[in-house]
């Protein structure tokens, strides 16, 4: 992103009554106060790890099993944050504290379509660490 996309993308973000879109990089978008991250795309576990290319995914359990545990969470530059959703009510994945995620409580399940978990990046622990987790399973 050039240095002419920052600016306005924090102008847009400063002022919502900014009139003009701003289209960052990778669907990300800024228009009249709401910041868009786009839709999700699904990442599927192997092996405990996944590989984040953007900041909004939808994770599922590797061979669509009953459970699965991850641990790892490839990608990310500092500050980046990270947004992970459960794919399906019927599998659980359990984030845990094995790899380079910190998490509140070890580990947190995501076991329902609508809960979430935020993480954000920090470059000096390599390490992604947890801003919110909403448990939304009815």
């Amino acid at each position: 992103m050039g240095d002419e996309n920052t600016g306005r993308l924090m102008q847009t973000i400063a002022n919502p009554t900014f009139d003009n879109a701003v289209t960052a990089s990778a669907g990300i978008t800024a228009t009249a106060g709401f910041l868009n991250l786009g839709a999700p795309t699904e990442l599927t576990i192997a092996s405990g790890a996944v590989t984040a290319t953007k900041s909004r995914h939808i994770i599922d359990t590797e061979s669509d099993g009953a459970s699965d545990d991850l641990d790892t969470i490839s990608g990310g530059t500092d500050g980046d944050i990270l947004i992970l959703q459960a794919a399906d009510d019927a599998r659980t994945v359990n984030v845990t504290a094995a790899g380079n995620v910190v998490a509140g409580a070890n580990p947190r399940a995501l076991d329902a379509s609508e809960d979430t978990l935020v993480l954000v990046y920090d470059g000096t622990l390599s390490k992604w660490l947890e801003l919110a987790f909403i448990s939304n399973a009815t």
